[in-house]
């Protein structure tokens, strides 16, 4: 027989129905609590199937397990943000997967519990997973109270930082709003160390996914540009975008686009132009077309409006604007005289009488998505 005892209860215990161990046993587990018992350990489980990886998961989740295994006895804090379907997730799938294979133990935090970190600063060398860290701990420690308390994040700092050193553990957040996330926990690498922020995914995923699916393989040019056009790109959205074209054959890129619900942040872009003519100043307002805000590499022919000269002879001219790296900003201008050229003008106008001086881009007005145009056929420029 044995018991049980603190300071004022004792409880009978069956030796036979359970093991005292010094360090947490190998397994998947979530923290839970119980009137009686208060906060304890649940065995869990944690799917870590996935298929092909596209992008940076790989990479990012082999670096931080190795880092954790560098760090021998101090807690290391990761914080993976972005938009939902990018990665964070899967990242943290592999970290895991790493975990399992050397038998660490891990324990996986999807609800806010009282004087949870408390109860946290017992445990030793284990992966610590907070998904959707800023939606699980939101709010006060005690939302009753009217008085300035301890908000739920703050709450956690001490987990992260000196007071734990010794437990040798690995704490991954998953963040979908940045904004949410305490200041406290930010830029501050000794309680978290790396910051992997996932934005979008980029051109050789989006070619990885087509090589591996896209039946027709002629639209992947038109893939590529539709979706690099787009200020959010995640895994979802080409798989949507795949699938949608493979299903119907005769769809174009475009009209699957605007079938499909997938937002797409469009702006009306417009050239200031200012310009000589038979030493004349002129400034000139001249649509240029719709523009997509993700957007970078830019490639134009402006024409101005027709115009008289001195002598009442009308005259018009163009310009070819190819920048590279650059994007119309959603405030204000862009200056792209450097990469702008005067491309045709009227014969009535000799070449010499004829200076361009200043070209700046800005937008003005969303457009809708009635008012789509292909930004590329719009803009009537050679994809760069």
């Amino acid at each position: 027989m044995s018991f049980i005892v603190n300071k004022t209860s004792a409880s009978y215990i069956d030796e036979n129905s359970i093991n005292i161990e010094k360090t947490l046993p190998f397994g998947i587990w979530s923290p839970t609590f119980d009137k009686f018992r208060g906060i304890f350990l649940e065995k869990s489980e944690y799917k870590t199937e996935h298929g092909k990886i596209y992008g940076k998961s790989q990479k990012i989740a082999d670096h931080i397990y190795e880092a954790y295994n560098k760090t021998h006895e101090n807690n290391l804090g990761v914080l993976l943000s972005g938009g939902k379907g990018l990665g964070k997730s899967l990242t943290a799938r592999l970290v895991i997967e790493h975990a399992i294979k050397d038998e660490v133990p891990v324990i996986v935090v999807n609800e806010y519990l009282p004087d949870l970190f408390n109860f946290m600063k017992n445990i030793k060398n284990a992966v610590i997973l907070f998904d959707e860290f800023e939606k699980v701990f939101s709010g006060k420690v005690n939302e009753d109270s009217d008085d300035r308390t301890l908000s739920k994040q703050e709450e956690m700092l001490s987990l992260l930082d000196g007071t734990s050193i010794g437990n040798h553990n690995l704490f991954i957040m998953t963040v979908n709003d940045l904004s949410r996330i305490n200041e406290n926990l930010k830029s501050r690498p000794g309680r978290i160390k790396y910051h992997y922020r996932y934005d979008s995914e980029g051109e050789d995923t989006i070619r990885a996914y087509c090589e591996d699916h896209l039946q027709r393989k002629d639209l992947e040019n038109d893939i590529v540009n539709s979706l690099l056009a787009n200020r959010y790109v995640s895994l979802d959205i080409i798989k949507a975008l795949v699938d949608e074209l493979n299903y119907f054959e005769d769809l174009t890129v475009d009209d699957a686009m605007d079938y499909l619900n997938i937002e797409i942040e469009r702006i009306s872009a417009y050239a200031k132009i200012t310009y000589y003519v038979y030493g004349q100043k002129h400034t000139e307002d001249i649509y240029v077309g719709t523009y997509y805000t993700g957007q970078k590499n830019l490639g134009c022919e402006v024409s101005s409006s027709e115009k008289e000269d001195n002598d009442g002879k009308e005259y018009y001219f163009a310009v070819k604007i190819q920048m590279k790296g650059q994007k119309i900003p959603t405030i204000g201008s862009i200056d792209v005289s450097e990469y702008t050229s005067i491309h045709d003008y009227s014969d009535d106008i000799k070449a010499a009488d004829l200076h361009v001086t200043k070209v700046e881009l800005y937008e003005e007005g969303a457009f809708t998505k009635e008012n789509k145009v292909c930004a590329y056929s719009e803009l009537s420029g050679d994809e760069l």
